[in-house]
């Protein structure tokens, strides 16, 4: 998350802890997913298919070994379930509208449990038009949500009854590697739900992804602070705030053939 992000998170996080200051915080909270969002449509928009399907890194633990493919589906199905199932308690929007024909999604899960081939072949399946236009479908209907929500409304937590209406919508997988999540959405409050996914999610798994595929084909090189600084600069100004942001989420590794025609250029 860049300073500016972070900024924003921890004023918002301030903001709806208090009631007098609860719709200051949610309009906060709008404006952060707004921006998020806008650089996951420049990522959408300029990187060419084949990022969307590639393991720059090989298989592995980690969200920066799976595929932006994948980070995009996972991101938007987590919300998607939260936000209806879990706090709306209506229904998904992938089953509205003919979404999961129109992405040719192969499942209806969050994806925790594809691995290695199967992670492959479903990123290739994926539509990525249509699975960006199914996320800001997601994006949208949460945003409303946020706007109708009240403070009293976060103090609310969920019953058995809707854990068992959140397992009969397989949208989780049973495997271990996704079954957890059903404890940790049902174990918390709606304002922890606010707090993640809702409000720090796209910034912790799909624009660092983006942000180590943006060089395509090319073997991975680990670079210092100040040479991820020069290759960011080198970078079109749009797509600079992706960079930055994964630089400040971890210590990335960069791929690049070669440094030598790096030049000093300021930030706009």
């Amino acid at each position: 998350m860049n300073n500016d992000w972070s900024d924003k998170n921890k004023k918002m996080q301030t903001l709806i802890s208090k009631e007098a200051t609860f719709d200051d915080g949610i309009k906060v909270l709008l404006e952060l997913r707004v921006e998020l969002f806008e650089q996951i449509t420049s990522i959408v928009k300029t990187f060419p298919l084949e990022a969307f399907y590639q393991l720059p890194f090989g298989e592995g633990e980690g969200n920066h070994r799976t595929t932006l493919a994948w980070s995009l589906w996972h991101t938007f199905r987590i919300e998607d379930i939260v936000s209806h199932t879990l706090i709306l308690k209506d229904e998904q929007i992938l089953f509205t509208d003919g979404w999961l024909e129109k992405t040719k999604a192969t499942i209806i899960t969050t994806g925790n449990e594809l691995k290695s081939d199967k992670l492959i072949a479903f990123s290739k399946q994926l539509d990525i038009k249509a699975a960006y236009e199914y996320c800001k479908a997601v994006m949208d209907s949460t945003n409303e949500l946020l706007k109708k929500l009240k403070f009293a409304d976060l103090k609310k937590t969920f019953t058995e009854e809707d854990r068992a209406r959140l397992v009969a919508t397989n949208s989780v997988s049973p495997d271990e590697s996704s079954v957890w999540l059903i404890d940790f959405w049902c174990g918390k409050n709606i304002k922890g739900l606010v707090q993640m996914p809702l409000a720090f999610h796209a910034d912790t798994v799909f624009l660092p992804n983006g942000a180590v595929r943006a060089e395509q084909f090319i073997t991975p090189v680990p670079l210092q602070p100040a040479r991820q600084m020069a290759f960011v600069l080198t970078q079109p100004a749009v797509n600079r705030k992706v960079w930055m942001a994964a630089m400040n989420v971890t210590n990335f590794m960069i791929a690049k053939k070669d440094f030598t025609h790096l030049e000093k250029k300021q930030m706009p």
